[in-house]
């Protein structure tokens, strides 16, 4: 009986010894949705190196300076306003796609007249859907009821999986404006942190072992 309490006392100090000098795995950041009053500030603080460009250019291609370019296609269109310009043809038809040069993290802009331009009072709820993808790849979709006021209101989203490319969808076929466009970096898993076993700790385990063996080799006598 010796042998099998000796191999079942050794494994369990192995474990313990293996389990704490396992390295620890880094999480990214979670998900979040930011709307309405305040939200562009909660997500500036909440991007990684947010940047800004304010579609004041004619387009389609627009600089996010460290973070590349962001380039609009399909419906979208830059205005002489200093607005992306856009008809939603209602689900699952996009209103726009940008493209971006690279992989971010983050996405928000301001949204006007969702659901109010050209439509018929009492106006509709804007709903606007937006899918992010990586390369041909989707990597989540996000709805937001922009409500029937068509009021100019921010949208964004920061710890998203890492994705190049958005596209904008509205339940409604309708012109809506947006402005502003602020996209964050991708983000990076912290580095998993190597943790060695204290010269004490190893010194212990061995110890333990030791012992282990010597109580069993005297039972083994008795």
């Amino acid at each position: 009986m010796s042998v099998p309490f000796l191999s079942r006392a050794a494994s369990r100090l192995a474990l313990v010894a293996l389990t704490l000098a396992a390295p620890l795995a880094g999480a990214l950041h979670a998900q979040t949705i930011h709307f309405g009053a305040g939200a562009r500030d909660a997500f500036l603080a909440a991007a990684t190196t947010p940047v800004t460009n304010g579609i004041a250019s004619a387009g389609p291609t627009y600089d996010f300076g460290a973070l590349g370019t962001g380039t609009v296609s399909g419906n979208g269109i830059a205005t002489t306003n200093g607005n992306i310009f856009a008809s939603g043809g209602g689900l699952p038809v996009p209103a726009y796609t940008i493209g971006f040069s690279s992989t971010l993290g983050a996405f928000g802009a301001d949204f006007t007249g969702l659901g109010t331009i050209n439509a018929d009072f009492p106006f509709p709820a804007g709903v606007a859907e937006f899918t992010f993808f990586n390369g041909a790849s989707t990597v989540g979709t996000v709805t937001q009821n922009f409500g029937s006021t068509g009021a100019t209101v921010f949208f964004g989203v920061t710890g998203l999986a890492a994705f190049d490319r958005v596209q904008v969808r509205t339940n409604v076929g309708d012109e809506f404006l947006t402005d502003d466009v602020v996209i964050g970096a991708a983000l990076v898993a912290t580095p998993p942190a190597t943790t060695v076993p204290e010269p004490t700790t190893v010194v212990l385990v061995g110890a333990g072992l030791l012992g282990v063996v010597g109580v069993s080799k005297r039972r083994a006598h008795a």
